[in-house]
């Protein structure tokens, strides 16, 4: 077998390495392949393993830990992809944990392991230098991989010390964070992940649970549709030491957990029950609370109940009102559960009737919120305006509850008429200006002040259709009616200057939003200020607001590279123009094809061939497709460069020592 006192200074970048590794069966051997600085890290701390040298150990463990992927030197496909959390439970070794088998096999100090396994699980950290969601992504991998080596590791009875409660907590809260960021319809990888830390994390502190554990293991549990067990959990924790240890404990969270667990089993039974303990227990209903029995019921199929509980809600308690953003929510739910059950063959507007009749079966009784979540499904779901204007003509009238609209319902119907289909607009699509002012004249006349969402929307559809003298106009009604602006006013303002070349209001507008209460101008106004100087052709200008947006820490994105390489070649300056492309190549962002072509050929015509080659070889790094064709046309043109320099040296030189040449041919004047 392998000896690790003899393997000092004898292994190189790339060996297949074998060690008897301690935690497996005699006659089985633990295989990996290292990269160089892997290798080197290996070899040294074998020698000081083998010289009993700890403090050096130690500080290679260190060292190793802070940077671990640099030492694995993994793909995303291995580490962070949603394919590497769904392969997980297939495959039983990982990179990390052969490294950490390997380093068992030192017979290093327990402690030193301990600590080596420690700071792997706590990894970078936030602050100065956190680490990127790619970063974040594999170390919540690793992470997964070190507690799968720890159930069976030579340092398994002392996992407290290596990943303590709070540690399994974090990782359980993140893995089901992120399960709401895979769509497929497949088995949610990071929710069974989850559960099985959970698992973990049960068996190694049964007893010990705090608070925030218990929820996170619920959650767990009622994600992958185990709310009885969830429902256990919180059973046996209430009659724990351990929870009369936390008095203070908001256990609405719990219940609201279990609601949303029950509700999207469909188990009304169930549901009924914890309705009830709630109540027994004295805990208070809270708007989580509220929007889970919805969602809940209305999952269930069953409208009705989802409809007393808003009612329910409404009702002032203690003097406070529910908030806004609630009960939009709970009306566009109870509007989805009824939306589940209509004919999808009826029209918009037969939609709505047909959606009104069920809600008098089902006993909800259309308000202007109800009105409201009808109009904006008929715009967003259905793409007819026009149906939504006829069912906001029809709110109004007696039979049909006589609703007064508010700015909210105004504002609905002005995003339909500024974006979506219309026999009103312009060839059946885009704003259709004369409605739009009609409705806002409408809100005049109802002493109905029209807010700031109002006059962005209409605004922005303004510049959208490069109706700046409409847009100009919108704004000027916009202060006369003193209607305060916001960052989404000043940039849809600074987009329009700059579509009408008018880079000096630009910076004026840009100047009031920078000296404004909203903190500076924030990136978005910055690409707006750089885009205006570059369509203006003033590069100068341009680079100035660029550095001013790097002095204060805001970030260059796509926007901004593509606005100053477009300056750059605006007024034929290739040179910069090949800097800018490079610096956004060395940040992983692709420069809009088109503006790399006329990059490419402004090198050319400069004859700034070394230039563009650099250029090119920086978006092949970054990834960029077809780069190979257009490095052989450049090398194309430099040699057929070089080959007219020569002729043209040599028709000089026949011109002066007087024997025939084309020194003055047309092909030579150029």
């Amino acid at each position: 077998g392998w000896s690790w006192g003899r393997s000092a200074g004898s292994w190189s970048s790339g060996t297949r390495l074998s060690t008897r590794a301690s935690h497996s069966l005699a006659d089985t051997w633990q295989s990996t392949e290292y990269n160089e600085k892997c290798s080197r890290f290996m070899t040294e701390l074998s020698e000081a393993a083998e010289l009993r040298q700890w403090d050096r150990a130690r500080g290679l463990l260190l060292k190793a830990s802070k940077d671990i992927d640099s030492y694995l030197n993994e793909d995303d496909e291995a580490v962070g992809s949603h394919t590497s959390f769904s392969r997980y439970s297939v495959r039983d070794s990982s990179k990390v944990e052969d490294l950490l088998r390997d380093v068992e096999t030192m017979n290093l100090p327990k402690p030193l392991l301990v600590m080596f396994a420690r700071r792997l699980i706590v990894g970078k950290g936030q602050g100065k230098g956190a680490p990127g969601k790619r970063q974040m992504d594999a170390h919540l991998m690793h992470s997964l991989q070190i507690l799968r080596w720890l159930r069976t590791c030579s340092i398994s009875k002392q996992a407290e010390m290596v990943s303590g409660l709070k540690d399994y907590t974090k990782i359980v809260n993140r893995l089901l964070r992120k399960s709401k960021s895979f769509k497929a319809k497949d088995v949610n990888p990071y929710k069974q992940r989850a559960y099985e830390i959970w698992l973990d994390m049960k068996k190694l502190y049964a007893g010990k649970m705090d608070a925030a554990a218990v929820r996170s293991g619920m959650n767990a549990c009622a994600m992958t549709m185990r709310t009885g067990e969830a429902l256990d959990v919180f059973e046996a924790w209430q009659a724990s030491p351990c929870c009369q240890e936390e008095p203070e404990v908001d256990l609405s969270v719990c219940f609201n957990i279990l609601i949303k667990g029950f509700g999207f089993e469909r188990n009304l039974k169930k549901l009924e029950e914890v309705v009830s303990k709630m109540s027994q227990q004295g805990v208070v209903s809270t708007q989580s609370t509220y929007n889970a029995l919805v969602s809940a019921y209305v999952n269930s199929n069953r409208v009705d109940m989802a409809w007393r509980v808003l009612q329910e809600a409404m009702q002032p308690k203690g003097g406070a009102q529910e908030d806004e953003e609630s009960k939009q929510y709970m009306y566009a739910t109870i509007l989805k559960g009824l939306v589940m059950n209509v004919n999808p063959e009826l029209t918009g507007l037969q939609q709505a009737v047909d959606l009104m009749n069920q809600m008098k079966t089902q006993g909800v009784v259309p308000d202007v919120y109800v009105y409201s979540q009808l109009i904006d499904h008929l715009i967003k779901k259905m793409n007819d305006v026009d149906a939504a204007d006829r069912l906001f003509q029809l709110m109004q009238k007696e039979n049909f509850g006589g609703v007064v609209p508010t700015v909210v319902v105004y504002n609905i119907l002005l995003r339909g008429y500024c974006n979506q289909q219309s026999s009103l607009s312009r060839n059946g699509v885009g704003w259709s200006k004369a409605r739009c002012l009609e409705l806002l004249k409408d809100m005049g006349l109802r002493g109905i002040k029209p807010n700031t969402s109002t006059f962005n929307t209409l605004i922005s559809a303004a510049v959208s259709n490069e109706d700046q003298r409409s847009a100009n106009k919108l704004f000027r009604l916009m202060v006369d009616l003193k209607v305060d602006p916001d960052r989404m006013t000043y940039t849809i303002i600074m987009k329009s200057f700059s579509d009408q070349r008018r880079p000096d209001e630009v910076v004026r507008i840009f100047k009031q939003l920078d000296a404004s209460a909203f903190g500076g101008a924030d990136k978005i106004a910055f690409n707006c200020l750089i885009g205006a100087h570059g369509k203006a052709g003033q590069l100068e200008e341009a680079e100035e607001a660029y550095n001013q947006m790097l002095k204060r820490s805001i970030e260059p994105d796509s926007v901004t590279f593509n606005s100053m390489v477009r300056a750059c070649c605006s007024i034929k300056e290739p040179r910069k123009a090949v800097l800018f492309v490079k610096r956004a190549c060395a940040k992983q962002i692709r420069i809009a094809p088109a503006l790399a072509d006329v990059t490419v050929k402004m090198c050319i015509a400069a004859e700034e061939f070394s230039e563009c080659k650099s250029m090119l070889k920086s978006m092949k790094q970054a990834g960029v497709e077809g780069v190979d064709i257009a490095e052989r046309f450049v090398e194309e043109r430099r040699v057929a460069s070089t080959q007219k320099e020569k002729s043209v040296g040599l028709e000089r030189a026949k011109f002066w020592i007087g024997l025939p040449n084309k020194y003055y041919d047309q092909d030579w004047k150029k």
